[in-house]
């Protein structure tokens, strides 16, 4: 009986597959993903040249995806534009070598940020007179918040933006203030000149009496046309008289009246109206 030796060769083919998700980790290495309210940008490597692109979407079904990068590469960066804000995204990287061999990350996750709360006021810059008043607005975006708290740099404000100026005798600037109170590290602010009263001034002239012994005038003022008349002016010794003593906004009636030598005064002349503007 002879016996026999058998040799047998075995050969054993591996197949790389790069869609294995067993080869992910060595394939694509060093994954970072950056994102702004409305954009993402992922960087990642691959151990041999490949190119690469994302697929991503609301779900992990990915309804969109970026086109394969044009030129191989171990080095990735792909940008995404026109992302929502606020809104969680799944993706995947898929890099494909020149043989069209490919290998993708299994899902995951992005969050982009929301857009940052900001906060607008008016009216934003202005004049108001000594002790005036003006009604401020703000408004609050990004947030469903929209109440704000009011500060005045001088004066006050109340909670629904009501400011009074101070009263002043020389022009002062303020700043109004709302900051929002979903946010308070954001804010917006109005810049105003409150001014001080204006002191208007009334100019009487008059002509000369006829009569030769005339010494001085005397000048009268009321509220109120045909008086009663109190007077202003007195022993006026020339043929004006400067009112500097009226209020904004009132009109003033006034009469003139002569003095002789011998302390005798005249009937009142003829009415003169005098509207001062407001302020």
């Amino acid at each position: 009986m002879h016996r026999f030796s058998y040799f047998f060769l075995i050969i054993v083919v591996f197949s790389l597959s790069l869609t294995a998700q067993s080869q992910t980790a060595t394939w694509i290495t060093g994954l970072t993903v950056s994102t702004t309210a409305t954009t993402a940008s992922f960087s990642w490597s691959t151990v041999v040249p490949s190119s690469g692109m994302v697929r991503y979407g609301l779900t992990a079904s990915y309804n969109t995806h970026t086109t394969y990068e044009p030129a191989a590469s171990t080095s990735h960066v792909t940008s995404l534009t026109n992302l929502a804000a606020g809104t969680l995204y799944h993706f995947r990287l898929v890099a494909k070598d020149s043989t069209d061999a490919s290998v993708a990350t299994a899902d995951a996750t992005f969050t982009t940020p929301s857009n940052p709360v900001t906060v607008t006021i008016s009216p934003a810059t202005g004049t108001l007179a000594s002790g005036g008043t003006e009604q401020f607005s703000a408004q609050v975006q990004n947030t469903n918040n929209q109440n704000v708290t009011w500060t005045a740099s001088t004066g006050t404000i109340t909670s629904a933006g009501l400011f009074t100026a101070p009263v002043v005798s020389t022009a002062q600037i303020v700043t109004i203030t709302a900051t929002s109170i979903a946010d308070p590290t954001k804010s917006a602010s109005a810049s105003w000149t409150i001014n001080p009263p204006v002191q208007h001034t009334v100019l009487l002239q008059w002509n000369a009496s006829t009569s030769s012994d005339v010494v001085s005038y005397n000048a009268y003022r009321s509220i109120t046309s045909g008086g009663p008349y109190a007077l202003v002016g007195s022993a006026i010794n020339n043929l004006s008289y400067a009112d500097a003593t009226v209020q904004s906004g009132l009109t003033y009636y006034y009469v003139v009246t002569a003095y002789d030598q011998s302390g005798a005064e005249s009937t009142d002349s003829s009415q003169a109206i005098a509207v001062v503007p407001s302020p």
